[in-house]
């Protein structure tokens, strides 16, 4: 049997393209794989920008309750120390015989330890949400390392696939 010249360069140049095909293909796969890779490090990146954010914010809301916890605190302090003195003065106007007057710092030394009573009940309420505030930033913070890592992983990986691919090009 006899091969024109010119189906013969087809066939062989066809032969030839069968074995190269699996490594052309290959070095596409990997370079569409890096191409993932690389932008699973992107987007990775920017989720541990995001959680850097969402973390600073939740530690200025902490430092704000603990600040606001700190001002309530004083302030049942203070209604502390107004209520003893409404007390002490009660006690010398009862003592002067001025029923009326002592009943009425009594009341209000009451109302101040009321108000005093709340108040470190608020604080109470505000410095454990400044706990959380600081919990929740802890999270964010190893969420962003988390992410940090994962894109240096898909880095390595990413050169590496163009590593590959780099080499079956090469192997055709």
């Amino acid at each position: 049997m006899k091969f024109h010249p010119l189906s013969l360069t087809i066939l062989l140049s066809g032969a030839a393209l069968a074995q190269t095909t699996p490594a052309a293909s290959d070095a596409q796969q990997d370079r569409a794989q890096a191409r993932k890779d690389f932008t699973d490090a992107r987007n990775d990146r920017q989720d541990a920008r995001q959680d850097d954010r969402e973390g600073r914010s939740d530690l200025t809301e902490a430092r704000k309750d603990q600040e606001q916890a700190k001002d309530l605190r004083q302030d049942a302090r203070r209604d502390d120390r107004e209520a003893s003195r409404d007390l002490m003065q009660a006690a010398a106007a009862a003592r002067n015989g001025d029923a009326a007057r002592a009943e009425a710092l009594s009341a209000e030394a009451k109302k101040d330890l009321t108000e005093a009573n709340a108040d470190r009940a608020s604080a109470r309420g505000v410095a454990a949400d400044a706990k959380a505030d600081r919990s929740d930033a802890r999270k964010d913070f190893r969420d962003a390392t988390a992410d940090r890592r994962d894109a240096r992983q898909d880095m390595r990986d990413a050169r590496r696939e163009l590593r590959e691919a780099r080499r079956d090009a090469h192997h055709r």
